[in-house]
């Protein structure tokens, strides 16, 4: 028995060590056999009793061996269903390989069977029933869990389950519905096969750069140490596009060591340097990661150089290229050092012109949590971070997360969503130079898989689309040369459709803070700015029907006109008692000024208002009060040239008092009744240029 655990052993040691491999140099998940092999191994020990399958499973868990292990151990439960040692070994060995359905299954059967020995096997029940997309379910068991675990970590677990809380919420309100027209399509073989696939990123539009292992089906480990062979992962390139590929090829050069896996590769733009990470292990598969650069020489790359952000015994892996505020190369990459926020972290550097990279800082916690953020990208097009994480509120596993802004500050982040996230794993999203396509890495059903359903790998397309142009600007003082930002102006953003305005978005300035607004190609859009003591500013603006790769952000200053009044000042004409004619006294000189104003601001009009005192009768007074209205507006016209359609002639009787036309004894108040015998004016426009005082000046005499 000896002789067949030793072989059962060897054939799949590979399996649980490839997890910790991929760990560190891809997204943490194994590297699965062929199912043909496996179940093979398992009908040639079938006639085994179900003790030694379950001992020879226990072994094989022991040393790695989960996919076999699971088989083994699915024919020990069957037989014997109440045997809670072996269901929570097939719910382990399921949940390694992520068989979710399986594990989901064992692990319900646990909790039938004996709970209360397995304090966490409600939460990882809840995790399975997540990860299958049985929201509802999943929370309900994560309430149930937060309600009765009491261990020492309670705390700790309490946050988890609000997260994981937090993640069935989000997946059944907003992640339910997929987000039009994102798209996701499961490439082509020879890029995918039954292992493990990553890190796929762009080189241009008909190649794409990714890492895999150089094999298709499982690896005997014990016989590729023997015979000395090369089994770790490479660097690749394959032709095509969309989901299809072929003339997948090695990348030539030094990059590829075979004493290392090697993978996470990215390129410059120029093509000419290329950053990825080694991978080194000793016999126990302990794995330390670094990143590396090399440079093109002609056809092929040079020897890498060590990156000096690597320190000894910590992880850094996954690199990534972006841009600071100032336009400075940035390198992203995930890390384990100390330092971050818990698990495994997205750490920057800024590299200078001669590729020397700065001490690297933590990205802080708006981006890190206390799980894991890994495979960042940084899409330079719209200024925005792409990464995976664990630790925030998730569909299921690791999400694919969005971040705008760069490492001098970033925007709030938002989840990716259906059909990007799906509630297996995601990761590795990279876009192309437009940032409306690209490539990700997912075990969601779909996936090639040896067991179960999501047990693999695979490279997929991604395609965002609906790209649109970025209007970002300020309002400034019209004719200020240093144009500097006008806080509080109230903006609103419409498109015109047509002649019919569609308000899409508005906002109100602060400080130096601009306004960013999205535009689709093509379309024609209006944008009104308001602010007291500022005429209303009204812009029309065009999108471009094509978008040019680096400059899908439209940097525009809108002008703002101040306000600045002319003053004038307009009086009263005053009238003889019973009269209507116009005096030189208290009438001619003031009739005189109006027509002046009204000759040298042409844009105005003007509403002449007749009054009397309350001498007479009503009757009588409402014809006097015209009268001397159309006398003012007479002389207007015939002395002064004013146009008649720019007068408006009103007659008010003795309606309005100015004032007391009698004492409060009731005496008669003669210079009362003779500021009310007048003529008012009234200055009307469009314009709002000049403030206009109305002054009184009640008249000299009571005549």
């Amino acid at each position: 028995m000896k002789r067949i655990y030793k072989r059962a052993t060897s054939y799949n040691v590979f399996l649980i060590k490839s997890l910790v491999v991929l760990f560190f140099i891809g997204t943490g998940f194994n590297m699965y056999a062929s199912a043909g092999k496996e179940e093979q191994n398992t009908r040639k020990y079938s006639k085994l009793s179900v003790g030694k399958k379950y001992k020879l499973a226990k072994t094989l868990m022991g040393k790695g061996g989960y996919i076999t292990a699971a088989q083994y151990l699915e024919e020990v439960v069957t037989k014997k269903p109440k045997k809670h040692q072996a269901l929570y070994m097939a719910a382990k060995a399921n949940e390694a390989i992520r068989d979710y359905v399986r594990a989901e299954k064992f692990y319900s059967q646990l909790l039938e069977v004996k709970p209360g020995k397995y304090p966490m096997a409600r939460y990882d029940y809840a995790r399975m029933l997540k990860y299958n997309g049985k929201y509802d379910a999943a929370k309900k068991e994560f309430a149930s869990f937060k309600d009765e675990y009491d261990g020492n970590d309670a705390e700790v677990l309490q946050k988890l389950v609000k997260n994981e809380i937090a993640g069935c919420d989000y997946a059944l309100t907003t992640g339910k519905n997929p987000i039009a027209p994102r798209k996701v399509e499961h490439v082509s073989e020879p890029v995918n096969n039954e292992l493990t696939e990553l890190a796929p990123k762009w080189i241009d539009s008909k190649t794409l750069l990714y890492s895999k292992f150089p094999h298709d089906t499982a690896i005997n480990l014990t016989n590729f140490w023997k015979m000395k062979k090369d089994y770790r992962t490479k660097i690749f390139t394959a032709t095509g596009e969309g989901a299809n590929f072929n003339n997948e090829t090695l990348v030539p050069g030094a990059v590829n060591d075979p004493k290392f896996h090697c993978g996470n590769a990215v390129t410059t733009a120029d093509g000419n340097t290329m950053y990825f990470t080694k991978c080194s292990e000793d016999k126990m598969l302990n794995m330390i990661c670094k990143i590396y650069m090399s440079k093109k020489e002609g056809s092929t790359w040079g020897e890498p150089k060590e990156m000096p952000i690597n320190i000894e015994d910590y992880t850094s892996t996954r690199p990534a290229l972006g841009k600071d505020a100032n336009g400075k190369d940035i390198l992203y990459f995930s890390s384990t050092r100390p330092g971050g926020q818990g698990g495994e972290d997205i750490w920057f550097a800024t590299i200078d012109n001669n590729g020397v990279a700065s001490n690297p800082k933590n990205l802080g916690k708006l981006i890190n949590t206390a799980g894991d953020e890994t495979t960042p990208f940084y899409d330079m097009a719209f200024r925005r971070l792409f990464f995976s994480s664990n630790g925030h509120p998730n569909m299921g596993g690791y999400d694919v997360f969005v971040a705008k802004g760069n490492v001098d500050g970033w925007d709030s982040i938002q989840n990716m969503g259906n059909p990007v996230n799906s509630s297996a794993d995601d990761l590795y999203l990279a876009l192309d130079a437009n940032g409306e396509q690209g490539y990700m890495v997912s075990n969601r059903i779909g996936s090639i898989a040896t067991r179960g359903t999501t047990s693999g790998d695979d490279i997929y397309t991604v395609y965002l689309g609906g790209r649109k142009v970025f209007l970002r600007g300020y309002y400034a003082v019209k004719g200020d040369a240093t144009k500097k930002p006008i806080a509080g102006v109230d903006n609103s953003f419409y498109l015109n459709s047509d002649g019919t305005f569609d308000k899409k978005s508005a906002s109100v300035t602060a400080g130096t803070q601009k306004f960013v607004y999205a535009m689709e190609p093509g379309k024609k859009y209006k944008i009104n700015g308001t602010k007291e003591g500022f005429y209303p500013a009204v812009d029309n603006i065009e999108s471009p029907a094509k978008i040019n790769s680096m400059s899908d952000t439209i940097d525009m200053v809108f002008y703002m006109e101040p306000i600045i009044k002319l003053k004038a000042k307009i009086e009263n004409v005053y009238f003889v008692f019973d009269r209507h004619g116009l005096n030189k006294e208290n009438s001619m000189g003031k009739t005189d000024s109006v027509a002046s104003f009204l000759i040298n601001n042409p844009a105005y009009g003007l509403e002449i208002n007749g009054h009397t005192d309350s001498k007479g009768t009503d009757e009588y007074n409402d014809k006097l009060s015209m009268e001397r209205a159309q006398e003012v507006a007479n002389y207007l016209i015939t002395k002064k040239g004013i146009a008649k359609e720019r007068l408006v002639v009103k007659g008010i009787g003795e309606k309005q008092p100015i004032a007391p036309n009698e004492f409060p004894d009731g005496r008669d108040n003669e210079e009362g009744r003779a500021a009310n015998r007048r003529v008012e004016f009234k200055l009307f426009s469009a314009e709002d240029k000049i403030l206009i005082e109305y002054d009184k000046a009640f008249p000299t005499t009571v005549e």
